[in-house]
């Protein structure tokens, strides 16, 4: 529909763009993804919870697979998927290879929890998050960056181990030093 190619045109521009109920958000938000990862690598597309993410590249993985754009899913359960176009359907990969697609479909909060993690790793085989991220859409904005905001991003250790303790001890006696300093930390 009109509405649905202008909304496109729209988002690939840079702006926001706005749409009922039932107008086809999915399948702009598809098309925009795409005509973008034809062109730059590292696109995402932030949904409001996993069954989202999971029904959008089933509904649209064969036109992704047809026109060459790799896409993969970042789900809560600790996993990635990858959309095969031989089989149609999305496979468990690494986090690592599924965020190695041209685009890659997951909530705000796994995609905000692996940019904390891999501020946290010391080595670079270990980072889940490869590539930088050019282009990203979101989808129902209201309830990503409005309700969902309100829960923060914690991380408060890493499968238990100490390794990155000296930092933090060093970052909290900096931050005591400022505050008697400055009483205005």
């Amino acid at each position: 529909f009109d509405v649905q190619e202008l909304a496109s045109l729209v988002l690939m521009d840079g702006n926001i763009a706005e749409l009922p109920t039932g107008a086809g958000k999915t399948l702009v938000a598809a098309t925009t993804i795409i005509m973008n990862a034809l062109y730059e690598d590292g696109n995402h597309v932030v949904v409001p919870n996993d069954y989202l993410a999971r029904e959008a590249v089933n509904k649209y993985g064969k036109l992704f697979d047809f026109l060459g754009v790799t896409v993969g899913v970042i789900q809560g359960d600790g996993v990635g998927y990858k959309y095969n176009g031989k089989t149609g359907a999305l496979e468990p990969v690494t986090r690592q290879d599924a965020y190695g697609c041209r685009v890659v479909y997951g909530t705000a909060s796994e995609f905000g929890f692996d940019k904390l993690r891999d501020d946290l790793v010391t080595d670079a085989k270990e980072l889940r998050v490869s590539g930088e991220r050019n282009y990203a859409i979101v989808d129902e904005v209201d309830h990503i960056l409005i309700d969902e905001a309100g829960t923060p991003l914690i991380i408060s250790a890493r499968d238990g181990s100490k390794a990155n303790d000296s930092i933090f001890m060093l970052a909290d006696k900096i931050a005591a030093e400022i505050f008697e300093k400055t009483n205005d930390y």
